[in-house]
C-alpha cells in the first residue's frame, strides 16, 4: 500500500503579524473610536429656519375665496347613468324648511271652545285609537268612544246630515233649516218611543281593560305545576324576558301611584280631565297677558 507524505514548512515572522491580521480580517473594530468619529444626528437633521411669506389676500377677501374650492368634475352621461342623472336634476336644489309649530300656532289652528259653547271632553283611548280598522268599523256601526258593547249598553245615535237637493236655490235658508229640523224630529220620534229605560240592576259593560298579572316565578297556573324533562323541571307558562319584567314592574308602580293620586273609575277620569282643563285655562291666561 502506497502512502503520501506532506511536509508543511512555515516561514512566519512576528514582525509581519499586523499585516497578516489586516489581510485576514482579524483586527477588532474599536466601537468607541467609531462613535466619536461619526457625525452627530442633530447636526445632520437640523431643519433650516422658516422664511417669511407675505399674504396675498386682503382681510376683506378672506371669506370670499371661491377660487380655493375645488369643483367636482362632471361625469359624462352614458346609457348606464342617464336615468339617475335625470332624476337628480329634476328634484329641487333645496327643500323648504318648515318651522316647528309653536303653541300659539296650535291654538290658532284648533282653538279651545268658548265659555258659551259645550266643554271640550278629551277622548280616552285605552288600547286602540282611530287608526285601528276595528275602531272605525265600530264607529260606522253607531258605537261612540267611551261606550260599552252589547245589547245592554246605552249608545248615542249619530244623526247624519241630510241635504235636500230637490229644493230650488231661490228659497231662503231658514225654510231649509226648519225643514231639516222637522224631518230629523219626525225620524227620532218613533225611535225614542221604542227605546225603554235601562234597568238600574242590569249588567254594566266594562269600559277599562282587565289588568293582567305577570308571573315572575317558574310555577305553572293551577293547583299543581306542570313539569317537563327527565329531572321534572317546572314548565314556565308565562314567558317574559328581564326587560319585559322590569317594564311591567315600572308600569305597575306608575299605575298604582296614579290611582292613589286621582282615584279609579269615572271619578278618576273626571278628576284628570278637570286638572287638564285648569292647566289649559292657566296657559291661555298666561298667553293673553
Amino acid at each position: 500500500m502506497a502512502t503520501v507524505a506532506h511536509h508543511i514548512r512555515s516561514y512566519y515572522d512576528p514582525a509581519d503579524r499586523e499585516q497578516l491580521e489586516k489581510e485576514t480580517g482579524q483586527i477588532p473594530i474599536d466601537e468607541e473610536e467609531q462613535w466619536n468619529t461619526a457625525p452627530t444626528f442633530s447636526a445632520a437633521r437640523r431643519a433650516p429656519p422658516p422664511s417669511f411669506v407675505p399674504a396675498r389676500l386682503q382681510y376683506d377677501e378672506w371669506g370670499s375665496a371661491v377660487s380655493l374650492t375645488h369643483e367636482p368634475k362632471k361625469e359624462a352621461t352614458t346609457k348606464n347613468n342617464w336615468f339617475i342623472k335625470k332624476a337628480l336634476q329634476s328634484e329641487p336644489s333645496s327643500k323648504p324648511s318648515s318651522p316647528a309649530p309653536s303653541l300659539a300656532d296650535l291654538l290658532a289652528r284648533d282653538p279651545p271652545p268658548l265659555p258659551t259653547e259645550e266643554r271640550f271632553v278629551p277622548p280616552v283611548w285605552l288600547a286602540i285609537g282611530p287608526s285601528n280598522k276595528g275602531f272605525n268599523l265600530l264607529q260606522k256601526g253607531g258605537w261612540n268612544e267611551g261606550e260599552g258593547l252589547g245589547a245592554h249598553a246605552i249608545s248615542r245615535d249619530i244623526l247624519p246630515d241630510v241635504i235636500d237637493l230637490t229644493q230650488p236655490d231661490s228659497e231662503p235658508e231658514d225654510d231649509f233649516e226648519s225643514f231639516h229640523r222637522s224631518s230629523s224630529l219626525a225620524r227620532l220620534a218613533p225611535a225614542s218611543s221604542a227605546t225603554k229605560e235601562p234597568d238600574p240592576h242590569s249588567q254594566k259593560s266594562l269600559l277599562t281593560p282587565i289588568p293582567t298579572i305577570l308571573k315572575s316565578d317558574r310555577l305553572g297556573i293551577g293547583l299543581k305545576a306542570k313539569t317537563e324533562g327527565p329531572y321534572k323541571q317546572s314548565k314556565k307558562r308565562v314567558t317574559h324576558n328581564q326587560a319585559a319584567l322590569a317594564s311591567h314592574i315600572r308600569t305597575s308602580e306608575e299605575l298604582r301611584r296614579k290611582r292613589a293620586e286621582v282615584g279609579r273609575g269615572r271619578r278618576g277620569f273626571a278628576k284628570v280631565r278637570k286638572r287638564e282643563e285648569n292647566e289649559r285655562k292657566h296657559m291661555l291666561a298666561y298667553l293673553n297677558e
